[in-house]
């Protein structure tokens, strides 16, 4: 991370933490985005893999890299939403897993699919690895 710092603007490892741990109210930095007619309330979801190399380190009284059955996590799953106004996303979840399971997908896709629009976003559209599909099939 921090050779990658050196040449990449990376998110901070608090930020990293917070997405992961679900602590980041992404819904509040989109209707801030909206409000200042930054971003659309038309969205489309896009998720995808990236693969990590398998290692644990211990930092600041915490093991990082494992899941709690001591596991190495060998990838992220990063979730975006970006308006159709733009063409920048917004990082709403990067989940570290061990082993990816359709299920799983399928219970995150929908539990943000209803997460935005309970918050009068429309969702038009999921996307990954450049296949759309249509949100009716979830």
């Amino acid at each position: 991370y921090h050779l990658l710092l050196k040449v990449f603007p990376l998110p901070s490892i608090s930020l990293l933490g917070k997405l992961k741990a679900g602590e980041m109210d992404f819904m509040k930095v989109l209707k801030f985005l909206q409000e200042n007619e930054s971003s659309s309330k038309d969205l489309i979801i896009i998720f995808d893999e990236m693969y990590i190399q398998k290692c644990a380190e211990y930092s600041g009284g915490n093991v990082i890299g494992m899941s709690d059955e001591n596991e190495c996590y060998r990838s992220i799953i990063s979730f975006m939403v970006v308006g159709l106004k733009e063409n920048i996303s917004c990082v709403v979840k990067a989940i570290p897993i061990v082993k990816l399971n359709s299920d799983w997908l399928k219970t995150e896709i929908l539990n943000l699919i209803q997460s935005l629009i309970r918050n009068n976003f429309n969702v038009r559209g999921v996307v990954c690895d450049n296949h759309a599909t249509n949100v009716s099939s979830f």
